[in-house]
């Protein structure tokens, strides 16, 4: 039988009971921080061109909620494709990882046009 490395005989001992590995729970983790700082009632100060003074952008929960709800979906894949890494082969899943990418972002890109371009 031939000898393995520690990483191929560390990936082997993964056992599938263990839901996610430590990096991933970390990054778990710094994507609830992100949560908690988008979810903080600050206001933000936009510049407005037409009245050539600051306006204050009042502080929207449902917004907030939506633009986390928004991220959720790359915050997952992303989460899972750490995991991936850790516990073992993911040519596969680096396509569809790949695809839903680029999905998530052309659709960002069509609802910012639709936004930009409606009429006022």
């Amino acid at each position: 039988m031939p000898k393995t490395s520690g990483i191929v005989a560390s990936r082997s001992s993964f056992s599938p009971s263990t839901f996610l590995t430590t990096p991933a729970y970390i990054l778990m983790i710094a994507y609830v921080i992100v949560g908690i700082v988008i979810l903080l009632p600050f206001e933000l100060k936009v510049y407005n061109d037409v009245n050539q003074e600051y306006e204050i952008i009042e502080y929207k929960f449902m917004h907030r909620l939506l633009l986390i709800l928004y991220l959720l979906l790359p915050i997952i894949l992303h989460v899972y494709s750490v995991n991936c890494m850790m516990v073992g082969n993911c040519t596969i899943w680096s396509y569809v990882y790949t695809f839903i990418h680029v999905t998530w972002i052309l659709v960002f890109i069509f609802i910012a046009f639709s936004y930009a371009f409606a009429k006022k």
